[in-house]
C-alpha cells in the first residue's frame, strides 16, 4: 500500500487504531483516535510493549494480549472485549478487531479499537433494571405489540396463580374476569395504541378462579423509530385496600344516618321521660341520658369527620399557621368563656397542609382546655432547629392525659384492653401524618399535658 495512501487512511477512521508487530505485541503505529482515547502522546506509544495499555487484571495480561495477536496471524480476523488504561490509570471497556496487513513487504496485526464505555453503561443499566423488575413487589408483564405475553416476573406468578410458563405466548385475556365491561377494554386499547400510559383499577381473575381488584398501570414500548414495539404492564393488588374501603363506607352511612337517627329517638324519649315525671331521681336519669346521647353524638361526628379526611388524597397549600390558630382561637373562646388561650405564634410561620389541618389543630386546642376548670392553655409555633419543620405545641395545665388515651396512638394499635375512648387524637394524628408531620403527647411537668405538632415548613406563594 501506498505510504500516502496509508497514512490518509490511517488517520481518517474513527476508531483507534493500532498496529503490532505480531513477534513481539510492540506498538509500531497508532492513529490520532488511539492517542485521544488513552490520553498518550504518538511519541510515548510508538515503540512501546502491549502492556503499556492493557488493564492489571488476570483476565487482561500481557500475555493474554500478546496470544490474541498471534491468534490472529495464524486464524484470521478477531472481534473480542477488551480492557485498557489510560495514562491516568482509568481502566475501561473497549472492542477490539484484529486483522493482518501487509506493510513494505512485512506482515502486521492491525488492532481497531473502540471505546465502548457508553454501551457497558448501557447494559449495566440494563442488568439492574432487569434485577428491579424481577424483585419487584408488583406484578410485571411484558407484550409484543400484538399483545403476546413474551415476560412475567415472579411478583407476578405469584398474584395471579399463572407460571411463566401457563403465561408466556398467550394474551393478557387469560386474567379476563367478566366484570369489566367492553367499554372499559375499548377505552384501554385507544389508550396505549395511541402512544398514551392507561392508568385504572381492573378486576381480574387468578388461575384459580379467584377475583382480585388491582390498580394497573400499562405504557407503551416505543423502538428507536417512535414505533410502539411493545407494551409493559403493572399491576399492583388493592384488593385488601378495596374491602378497607368498602367497610370504611358502610361504616360511614352508620354513623351519619343509622347512629343520628337513633341518637335522635333517644334523646327525644329521654325528654319525653323527663316532662312526664316529677321524681329527682328519674329527673337525674333523664338527664344522664342526655349527656351520654351528646358524647356519642361527639364520638360520631368526629367519626364522620376522620373518615371524610381520609377518603381522599390531601390537597396541600402553604398555610398560614398564625392565622390558623387565630382562628381557631376565636371559635373556642366563645364556647369556653372561662379559658385562657395564650398564643405566641409568630407571623410568617408557613406550612404545607390542606383544609383538614384545621380541625387537627381545634382538635388539639379543645382537647387542651377541657382538660382543665379554668384552663390555661399555652399554643406557641416556631421554626424547628432542622430549618425545614414547623413545631406547633399545645400546653395546658390540666390533670395530664391518661395513658390509654395516647399509648395506643403512638404503638399504632388499639386492642380490647388498649384504647382510646374517642377518635379526636385518633383524627389529628391521621391527618398530621398524611401532611408527612408528626405528632408527639407527654407529661408537662408539674402538671399537665404538651402536644407537639412537626409539620414540614412551606414557602408563601
Amino acid at each position: 500500500m501506498d505510504d500516502e495512501v496509508y497514512r490518509e487512511l490511517f488517520e481518517n477512521v474513527a476508531d483507534g487504531l493500532v498496529l503490532h508487530d505480531p513477534a513481539t505485541g510492540e506498538i509500531l503505529d497508532v492513529n490520532r483516535q488511539y492517542c485521544e482515547m488513552n490520553g498518550y502522546d504518538r511519541s510515548e506509544l510508538v515503540g512501546a510493549d502491549i502492556g503499556l495499555v492493557s488493564a492489571d487484571d488476570p483476565q487482561y495480561t500481557r500475555t493474554e494480549a500478546l496470544d490474541r495477536i498471534r491468534e490472529a496471524r495464524e486464524d484470521g480476523p478477531l472481534l473480542f472485549e477488551w480492557r485498557h488504561v489510560d495514562r491516568d490509570g482509568r481502566e475501561f471497556p473497549v472492542e477490539v478487531h484484529l486483522s493482518t496487513v501487509e506493510l513494505d513487504g512485512n506482515v502486521r496485526v492491525l488492532a481497531s479499537v473502540r471505546d465502548v464505555s457508553d454501551a457497558e453503561s448501557i447494559r449495566q443499566e440494563h442488568r439492574q433494571l432487569a434485577e428491579a423488575v424481577r424483585h419487584a413487589a408488583s406484578a410485571i408483564f411484558i407484550t409484543d405489540a400484538d399483545g403476546t405475553i413474551e415476560y412475567v416476573n415472579p411478583a407476578f406468578e405469584e398474584l395471579t396463580g399463572y407460571t411463566g410458563t401457563d403465561a408466556i405466548g398467550r394474551t393478557p385475556k387469560i386474567l379476563k374476569s367478566g366484570q369489566m365491561d367492553d367499554a372499559y377494554y375499548e377505552r384501554l386499547y385507544e389508550t396505549i395504541t395511541s402512544g398514551e400510559v392507561w392508568e385504572q383499577d381492573i378486576v381480574d381473575r387468578r388461575a384459580s378462579g379467584e377475583l382480585y381488584y388491582a390498580h394497573q398501570t400499562i405504557a407503551p414500548i416505543l423502538d428507536r423509530d417512535g414505533a410502539i414495539d411493545g407494551y409493559v404492564a403493572v399491576q399492583t393488588d388493592v384488593t385488601q385496600y378495596r374491602i378497607k374501603d368498602q367497610i370504611l363506607n358502610v361504616l360511614h352511612r352508620l354513623l351519619r344516618h343509622n347512629l343520628r337517627n337513633k341518637l335522635t329517638v333517644i334523646e327525644g324519649r329521654a325528654d319525653e321521660l323527663q316532662a312526664a315525671v316529677d321524681d329527682p331521681e328519674l329527673e337525674t336519669i333523664a338527664a344522664g341520658i342526655f349527656d351520654a346521647t351528646a358524647r356519642l353524638r361527639e364520638v360520631s361526628e368526629k367519626g364522620m369527620t376522620a373518615s371524610e379526611v381520609m377518603a381522599e388524597d390531601p390537597a396541600t397549600r402553604p398555610i398560614d399557621l398564625s392565622a390558623l390558630v387565630a382562628d381557631e382561637q376565636s371559635l373556642l373562646a366563645d364556647v369556653y368563656p372561662t379559658a385562657t388561650l395564650d398564643i405566641d405564634v409568630p407571623d410568617g410561620l408557613y406550612v404545607q397542609g390542606d383544609d383538614a389541618l384545621a380541625v387537627a389543630i381545634h382538635e388539639l386546642m379543645e382537647n387542651a382546655i377541657k382538660h382543665g376548670d379554668e384552663p390555661t392553655v399555652k399554643i406557641a409555633g416556631s421554626m424547628a432547629a432542622d430549618g425545614v419543620t414547623i413545631e406547633l405545641t399545645v400546653a395546658d395545665d390540666g390533670p395530664g392525659i391518661e395513658p390509654t388515651e395516647w399509648q395506643p396512638i403512638e404503638t399504632g394499635e388499639e386492642t380490647p384492653l388498649d384504647h382510646a375512648t374517642g377518635v379526636g387524637l385518633w383524627l389529628t394524628e391521621w391527618t398530621v401524618s398524611r401532611l408527612g408531620g408528626t405528632l408527639d403527647i407527654r407529661d408537662r411537668d408539674p402538671e399537665g399535658t404538651i402536644a407537639r405538632i412537626c409539620l414540614p415548613h412551606a414557602e408563601r406563594d
